[in-house]
């Protein structure tokens, strides 16, 4: 007979709090919940079925919840350790209260497959229903799989108010049809028993092994009340019961377009969202009506540009790729111009100032220590829009796109890049932090595990900036005018001529007076470059002490205004290094602050990327000193 029960603890047990739901804590619930469930059925597709993996979600808002009465079956005998004193629980609901609920259905899926009698890993044994339900922090996926830290799961029952979470599977292995239910809450006490956080409903071995539910009428009336699909097709179906009552459709559908709408482009992926009152359909025609139809402007803006590049992208064959040079794998890999040809330079400068679109192949070496060494690429699509303020690509492993990539903007460029083929996606999976929105140098599936791999990460992360930056060097013309306005240092007697040389006469009457080149202003400083950065030091006008300085150092940013990054450089950090005399003063990131003592003062500042231009710009307390620049 299926009853609920939890683990009581014993003396020899050592007390663990369920924490994995933290790692998704920067999330919404929302999000969170459609960035993991859609990430597994993805991963889960069935080889032999055509066709994109189709994807249900259910809201039921209180219009269509489940009312107390019909929650009986579920949940009696669970009350008590929901109501415990200690088990944190925030906002739970009552007895009497109706079940607000959400479901997530694949279909085109295998569902769980695997002995349900097994409760440890067996080494070289594949059993995802064990993964799913007995494990923490333990995953049988590949590097090759979209997910791989074994606890994507978590975020189920930290949406439920309950921490709760239903599973029925029909299997591909057998088509049997299973329905779990199990809830993770703190350790708590019950009727003076200690209990710990693991709460199970279904039948029990004799060893108090939990094992699923096989009643077809009680996973009938189950299909029934929470209004799932699914009848003997495979896959699998989660309800999250006593979600928050204020999650509605539109939320799902902004989460659904905002983080998948690259497989929904390309074909991979299906989506219905549904409510009592409404359907919703997302596929490759229907996204941006319904993104216009959600009327938040802000997100339209962000979207549609980035839908439309994608849409774009997703029917880009080999021959349209721009293919560049692969970079030495014997030292670590750095862009230069020596990656792309004198032809492909001129054709992608040509379609950048013309605003088209761009596919450009980037091959690359994935050098895993012990490992034999595995020729990869990832692709960069990109066009040049203004409106692309942020500069930011979008970056997009295996069709998750990873949200907050740190990396140098390209203002003024729309982008994207892809990485799909599996060299390069098992390394940047190994990157990533267990709720896939980063990619980290020191993940522990990453540390010291590829040769040059902080080295790599940051050749695919900044990628776009770094093209566009040799782009725009290419294009460039020889300005001789330019030293004088970056360094402040007079224009060479010879040159001065050059440029006060009188014009030959045009026959429409004299010439106006050629107006001399005024001296430069006295200043109390000067700003000089030095072999891999700068100095500041006493300029030709008296200083009159204290004195202080503001200083705020960028790399140029081509296409648009420069913009500060950690990836780039740390003031007082290797391989920045700071001399200083005569001054009193601190670092925090790119500003440096100083106090002037002495009139004979000396700054330098040198380690940055000698191949890169630097802008440097000092703001003195002297209102005719302000924003000085190198």
């Amino acid at each position: 007979m299926a009853k609920w029960e939890f683990n009581e603890a014993k003396p020899s047990d050592k007390n663990r709090e369920a924490m994995q739901g933290e790692f998704f804590a920067t999330s919404s619930p929302v999000q969170a919940l459609v960035r993991e469930a859609f990430q597994n059925s993805l991963d889960e597709k069935r080889d032999d079925v055509d066709g994109p993996v189709r994807i249900r979600v259910y809201v039921s808002g209180s219009n269509g919840a489940v009312s107390p009465g019909n929650m009986t079956p579920y949940l009696d005998g669970a009350w008590k350790h929901f109501e415990a004193e200690r088990n944190e629980l925030k906002n739970r609901p009552s007895r009497d209260e109706p079940c607000c609920f959400i479901v997530f259905e694949d279909f085109a899926t295998k569902g769980l497959n695997g002995d349900v009698n097994q409760y440890y890993a067996v080494t070289g044994t594949k059993n995802p229903f064990y993964y799913f339900f007995r494990a923490e922090g333990q995953s049988e996926k590949s590097r090759s799989d979209r997910g791989r830290w074994g606890i994507g799961k978590f975020v189920f029952p930290r949406a439920s108010r309950i921490k709760t979470l239903f599973g029925l599977t029909v299997r591909s292995e057998d088509n049997k049809r299973y329905l779990v239910c199990q809830a993770i809450l703190k350790c708590h006490e019950v009727d003076g028993k200690q209990y710990h956080p693991d709460g199970w409903f279904g039948e029990f071995s004799e060893q108090k092994l939990p094992l699923p539910l096989e009643d077809n009428e009680f996973i009938k009336q189950f299909c029934k009340d929470f209004r799932l699909n699914r009848e003997s097709e495979t896959g699998l179906s989660i309800v999250v019961p006593y979600c928050d009552p204020d999650i509605h459709i539109y939320q799902v559908v902004k989460a659904v377009i905002k983080d998948y709408f690259y497989p929904i482009l390309a074909g991979k992926l299906y989506v219905e969202i549904e409510d009592p009152d409404q359907k919703i359909v997302l596929e490759v025609g229907s996204l941006v009506p319904a993104l216009e139809a959600l009327d938040d402007k802000s997100l339209i803006d962000e979207l549609i540009p980035r839908i439309k590049l994608a849409s774009w992208a997703t029917t880009v064959t080999e021959k349209e790729f721009i293919y560049l040079k692969l970079p030495p794998s014997d030292v670590a890999p750095k862009w230069s111009g020596d990656l792309i040809s004198e032809e492909n330079s001129s054709e992608l400068r040509e379609k950048l100032e013309n605003e088209k679109e761009i596919a450009i192949r980037v091959p690359i070496i994935v050098s895993e220590k012990g490992q034999s060494d595995v020729n990869s690429f990832f692709d960069i699509f990109m066009k040049r829009d203004e409106r692309a303020e942020s500069g930011k690509p979008v970056f997009i492993r295996e069709g998750i796109i990873i949200t907050d990539v740190s990396c140098r903007p390209a203002r003024g460029v729309l982008s994207i890049v892809e990485a799909h083929d599996e060299g390069i996606a098992k390394f940047l999976g190994d990157a990533e932090n267990p709720a896939h929105t980063q990619w980290l140098k020191g993940s522990s599936n990453f540390d010291d595990k590829y040769n040059y791999g902080p080295s790599y990460l940051n050749f695919v992360k900044n990628s776009v900036s770094e093209l566009i930056r040799f782009l725009s060097e290419a294009d460039e013309k020889e300005d001789r005018t330019l030293l004088t306005d970056i360094f402040s240092i007079p224009a060479p007697e010879e040159f001065r001529k050059q440029v006060t040389k009188p014009t030959q006469p045009t026959g429409d009457g004299p010439e106006p007076p050629i107006e001399p080149i005024p001296p430069p202003v006295p200043k109390r400083y000067r700003v000089n470059k030095v072999v891999g950065g700068f100095s500041i030091v006493p300029g030709d006008a008296e200083i009159k002490l204290p004195m202080k300085l503001n200083v705020k150092v960028y790399y140029d940013m081509r296409g648009g205004k420069p913009d500060y990054s950690k990836e780039d450089f740390v003031l007082g950090h290797t391989p920045i290094n700071i001399e200083s005399k005569g001054i009193k003063g601190s670092v925090k990131n790119n500003q440096l602050e100083a106090d002037i003592l002495r009139p004979d003062f000396l700054i330098a500042v040198k380690g940055f990327d000698e191949k890169r231009d630097l802008l440097v710009h000092v703001d003195a307390d002297y209102a005719e000193e302000k924003n000085a620049t190198i």
